[in-house]
């Protein structure tokens, strides 16, 4: 008889990445609007170049004595060399060339390297267990890490074993189109002999995704496939056209000299009503209840924020104090007594009383670009934990003020219904616009600020904390404690640091990334160090200038009529 003796297995260490269970509706929403675009999608052009390996392998991987696996391996390799040498010939930014292609971070060095010549990329594409420099650990690499769960929910890929087989209606025309672009005996010689001088990674520089634009019938394959331009089209595709098309019609309407993201403008704008020159964002009335359902997403990513950093604010005194403490509510003590001394006057109003005056003093919600408006203020809060130190009031500070704005101006009755999250989906996530606006009216009512604040540290942070991580321990026997319960009270282990507060990855900024990798828009990126201060992207390059091209302008008006 077979035993099984699993459910005593030590639980696995993790880090955890939502810590109180406030980021899942968020992340829910944007999943929601920009299903098959994900947060390590990040280039357009590999939806048609993983169509095309599978295909490419099935007609010709038996001749070169190749499997599926070390075939995808070696190809994913190549390719972004590919890229990072063209990236390197042209002098363009990497944004165009091989930036967020598979395994980047350990190929570049070879690019860039003088001495290892030729690249032995075959080496670096075999299996984790036979190699410790492996580009990748997943036995499927990228492909299957990142791309192969949005490319089946698409209808291009599905897995069968060890292989990956294309669609005859969608992914087979994808991997046509992406030949037509590319010397395909070149690259497979290459592969084949599993090493790349210089001179081989020009001859194949079509592969780079900067190409994508230039070949017609792929690039209207892709944008057929993403814009659901054919046929009738599901719910989930429609809210993704409708998601980029309202991403489009933002740069169209953008001021020209900004330096804001689009993704960031997008957001701002969703929540707001303006763009960044503090114009009304016209949109047709068919696609404001996309619109509000990002709005929707925005007010809960503020609300995150603000809860992380007034959680980010209790583990900081906890660590304070030798890391122990009596109960939570000993905790939200503490950051009570903190917020009477960091709010002065407001942390001794009535709650109540403080969101009537934050109404009145807060700018006018259209000019989200007034430092002491909510959106901006928001976008302080994890620089003022990371650069705190011993003194943790800004975070305190930016946190309230951004939690008080939200009270004051951005409630509604129902601020889940356009973002197409059903009732029932909340009882798993207790943190909540519907849970935050009752409170306020309920339990909330008749505290100060400065107590308001240290029930959220205890409530929505300290135990709710103990809660998530108990459910993960239970559910995926995983240990992402940071702070135990025990007999002697609270206590945070020593090799524990709280995290700093962020916000979600909204998938927007791979949405516009695809964009401009399709010809629908381009981007010029601020170099000198004025406009290095002013909408810096995620990855600390410089802002995106992004500007929809005319090619993006005949495609908006087309799907508009």
């Amino acid at each position: 008889m077979e035993v099984r003796t699993a459910w005593v297995k030590p639980p696995s260490l993790s880090g955890g990445l939502d810590h109180i269970g406030i980021q899942q509706l968020p992340i829910r929403i944007f999943s929601t609007l920009l299903p098959g675009i994900t947060v390590v999608t990040d280039r357009v052009a590999n939806y048609s170049f993983y169509p095309w390996v599978s295909w490419v392998h099935h007609e010709e991987g038996e001749a070169l004595g190749l499997d599926f696996i070390h075939f995808l391996r070696r190809a994913e390799c190549l390719n972004t060399l590919i890229a990072e040498r063209h990236t390197q010939v042209t002098g363009d930014d990497e944004r165009l060339h091989s930036r967020g292609l598979v395994g980047r971070n350990s190929l570049t060095r070879l690019v860039q390297s003088d001495e290892l010549r030729p690249i032995d990329f075959a080496a670096l594409a075999e299996l984790r267990d036979d190699n410790p420099d492996s580009y990748f650990k997943n036995r499927f690499g990228g492909l299957g890490q990142y791309y192969l769960g949005p490319l089946r929910d698409l209808g291009v890929l599905q897995r069968i074993g060890d292989r990956v087989e294309v669609s005859e209606d969608v992914g087979l025309p994808l991997a046509r189109a992406f030949d037509e672009r590319v010397d395909r005996g070149a690259f497979l010689e290459v592969l084949s002999r599993g090493t790349a001088s210089e001179a081989d990674l020009d001859a194949l520089a079509a592969f780079c995704p900067c190409h994508l634009a230039g070949n017609e019938t792929e690039r209207e394959l892709l944008l057929d496939l993403l814009l659901a331009r054919q046929g009738e089209a599901a719910e989930g595709d429609v809210l993704r056209r409708e998601t980029l098309l309202l991403l489009l019609d933002l740069a169209q309407q953008r001021p020209e000299a900004t330096l804001i993201a689009l993704d960031e403008a997008f957001k701002a704008a969703s929540l707001t009503g303006a763009t960044d020159a503090g114009e009304p964002w016209t949109v047709p009335e068919a696609q404001q209840p996309v619109v509000n359902a990002w709005a929707a997403y925005e007010r809960n990513d503020l609300l995150s924020i603000g809860a992380l950093g007034v959680f980010w604010v209790a583990l900081h005194l906890l660590e304070e104090r030798d890391g122990a403490a009596a109960h939570s509510g000993e905790v939200g003590a503490w950051v009570t007594e903190l917020a009477q001394e960091t709010l002065g006057d407001l942390g001794s109003l009535p709650l109540e009383e403080a969101v009537r005056k934050t109404a009145e003093e807060l700018p006018p919600l259209r000019d989200w670009l007034d430092a002491s408006h909510e959106f901006q203020v928001a976008g302080t809060i994890r620089e003022a934990a990371r650069r705190s130190g011993d003194e943790p009031e800004a975070c305190l500070r930016a946190s309230a003020t951004v939690l008080l704005a939200l009270a004051a101006r951005h409630g509604s009755s129902h601020p889940y219904v356009e973002a197409r999250i059903p009732g029932d989906y909340l009882r798993d996530y207790p943190l909540n616009l519907n849970s935050f606006f009752a409170s306020l009216d309920t339990h909330w009512a008749g505290l100060t600020v400065a107590e308001w604040l240290g029930e959220l540290a205890a409530t929505w942070g300290i135990e709710a904390h103990l809660r998530v991580a108990l459910r993960k321990l239970h559910h995926e026997s995983k240990d992402t404690f940071l702070v135990r319960m025990t007999d002697d009270g609270l206590r945070m282990p020593l090799d524990k640091t709280p995290p700093l507060p962020s916000f979600t990855a909204s998938r927007l900024n791979r949405a516009v990334q695809f964009a401009v990798d399709l010809g629908l828009a381009s981007w010029e990126v601020a170099h000198d160090d004025a406009d290095a201060q002013e909408g810096e992207d995620e990855d600390g390059d410089g802002p995106l200038r992004a500007r929809i091209s005319e090619f993006g302008s005949q495609v908006l008006g087309a799907l508009r009529g």
